[in-house]
Formats: C-alpha cells, sequence, structure tokens
C-alpha cells in the first residue's frame, strides 16, 4: 500500500506540521524527560499517526515499529478488559525489556482515544499515572471534546494539527506520482484534493487507485471506503 510506502519516516519528511514538527525536535533534545503526548486534529490523515511513529523510532533507536518495546492501540476497540490486561500488561512488562536501546521506558501508541467511553478514559488516566515511570503514552484524537479533561490534563493539554493544505497535498501527490512513473495533472491533484477532504492518507490511496486513469471512478472508490 502506498499508505504505509510513503508514510514519512523522519520529522523532516512531514508535511503541513511546521510548528508541531519545532515543537516535537525540541521535546527530543531531552529524551530523559519526554513527556505523554496528545496529538489532536478535527480533519483525519493529517499525520498525527506517522508523528507518533517517528518519535518511537527516534526514542527507542530503531527503524522498526511497532515492536516488542512500542506498541499501537486502537481505543476504538478497546474495552475496559483490554486497558485492564493487554495495555496495563504491556506497560509493565519487565522481562526481556530495554535490551536495544536506551531508552529505559516503553511506548504505548493510542489512536482514536475519543472513542473511549468516559469510564474508561478515568481507568486510563489512572493507568498513565501509575506507569509514567516505565511507559510514555502518545494518544490521537479527532475530537478532543470527547476527551475528558483530566486525560487532556495529564498530556499537557495536547498538540493540535492543523489540516493539510491544498498546495502541500499536490506537491506530496506529485512526488509520488513521479516516483511511481504515473502520469498526473492538476485537475486530478484537484480532485484528488476535493474528495479526499484534505485527507492526505486516503489522497494518497486515491492516487494509487486513479492515478489518471479514471477520474470519475475516485467518487465510487470514496464511498467504498466509507
Amino acid at each position: 500500500m502506498w499508505t504505509e510506502k510513503y508514510r514519512p519516516r523522519t520529522l523532516k519528511r512531514v508535511i503541513g506540521q511546521d510548528i508541531v514538527v519545532e515543537k516535537i525536535e525540541k521535546l527530543l533534545e531531552k529524551p530523559n524527560d519526554f513527556p505523554h503526548l496528545l496529538f489532536h486534529s478535527r480533519q483525519a490523515g493529517t499525520g498525527k499517526t506517522s508523528i507518533a511513529l517517528i518519535v518511537a523510532r527516534t526514542l527507542l533507536q530503531t527503524k522498526r515499529v511497532p515492536n516488542a518495546d512500542c506498541r499501537i492501540f486502537n481505543a476504538s476497540k478497546m474495552s475496559i478488559d483490554v486497558l485492564r490486561d493487554e495495555l496495563d500488561a504491556f506497560a509493565r512488562h519487565q522481562t526481556g525489556m530495554f535490551s536495544d536501546h536506551k531508552f529505559k521506558k516503553r511506548i504505548a501508541i493510542l489512536e482514536e482515544i475519543d472513542y473511549l467511553r468516559k469510564d474508561n478514559q478515568g481507568f486510563l488516566r489512572r493507568q498513565i499515572e501509575e506507569l509514567e515511570g516505565n511507559c510514555i503514552f502518545i494518544a490521537t484524537c479527532n475530537d478532543i471534546d470527547k476527551v475528558s479533561k483530566p486525560i487532556i490534563s495529564r498530556f499537557g493539554g495536547g498538540i493540535r494539527f492543523s489540516a493539510i493544505t491544498k498546495d502541500a497535498m499536490k506537491k506530496k501527490l506529485s512526488r509520488i506520482a513521479k516516483k511511481e512513473k504515473l502520469k498526473v495533472d492538476d485537475t486530478l491533484l484537484e480532485k484528488i484534493y476535493t474528495d479526499s477532504d484534505g485527507d492526505m492518507r486516503l489522497s494518497v490511496h486515491l492516487l494509487q487507485n486513479h492515478g489518471g486513469v479514471d477520474i470519475q471512478s475516485i467518487e465510487d472508490d470514496k464511498a467504498d471506503l466509507w
């Protein structure tokens, strides 16, 4: 999938999030003091998970994540049992831990925590408090209004991601098209931007499926995706 093939692997490759990148670079200067983070944006496909993975690679000094010390949890599928058993066990686990990196903590990436029920959010907050000496939590969400204030407070208020601009998206898609030897024109790029609703991940998927072949079928593909 091109969405993974062209996912940015370093902060320099991230587009449209200069302010966020600057903040993360400063935090990475002091890895031992690295805080829990909450990435939020109303728009999907702005790079929240990509930057979370870049942070994990940098702190764990590895090219491969997820791995034994970095795991992604999808909060939309997390029951209280998953929180209590899987996440808690991962964050507390000691056997064979930290063998390949100097960063003496594990990293749990929690996607879509705005889908967590309020009582589960309370349980998560207590886990973060208990395990912060052993695990860094990086959470993402689209609707921060659905995240409880105590959780937001534990994440230092959160870092807001901007929507990807049309120009930034079109430049990224043009570079991908060139590497894949696809012929695209501005009409197609405009159509992809409009139909992806500014979602970078979706736009790359649409480019892969419809790189100049059938512009009208983009709408059908979008309907299938959602």
